[in-house]
């Protein structure tokens, strides 16, 4: 199904709100240099931002032609560390972020809540463990509380 979209001038550096065949605004808005939606999430609808791929017909791995499950690269073109991240959804279902084009995952979090880094961890502040919200409140859940900045351990209830 094809349907035209309008923007009202020639597009250029300023943000314009592209319409529908019927002249409606839509959520998109285009520049020379950017992309903007403008949308709002309601449960049991369509969420603002999708990007879906298939690989249902690709072989992962690291060998050219095979798949990743990379759906978006970040990178910014004048950083002066040529930086760049890809984020993704891995063959398990496992979301990731690689950097630098590399094919290992810096950070992956599993469908279960598992968060895996590879590399430093480096904190200022508190890690601060709580568990997870569930539906049952017991006077008896505790914190792990580890502070970097006083190098202390402690459990709270």
């Amino acid at each position: 199904m094809a349907s035209n979209l309008i923007v009202n001038s020639q597009i250029s550096n300023t943000l314009q709100q592209v319409k529908d065949q019927n002249n409606t605004n839509t959520s998109l808005y285009l520049s020379s240099k950017a992309v903007y939606i403008d949308g709002t999430d309601f449960i049991d609808s369509i969420i603002p931002f999708t990007v879906r791929i298939d690989t249902s017909h690709s072989t992962y791995g690291p060998n050219d032609g095979n798949t990743l499950g990379r759906l978006i690269r970040l990178e910014n073109k004048t950083s002066t560390k040529d930086c760049a991240f890809d984020i993704g959804i891995d063959k398990d279902g496992n979301l990731f972020i690689n950097g630098n084009a590399s094919l290992n995952n810096l950070l992956k979090i599993t469908p279960s809540g598992q968060v895996k880094i590879c590399g430093d961890l480096v904190v200022q502040g508190k890690i601060i463990y709580s568990g997870c919200p569930t539906m049952q409140t017991s006077t008896q859940d505790k914190s792990l509380q580890v502070d970097m900045n006083s190098k202390t351990i402690g459990i709270e209830s």
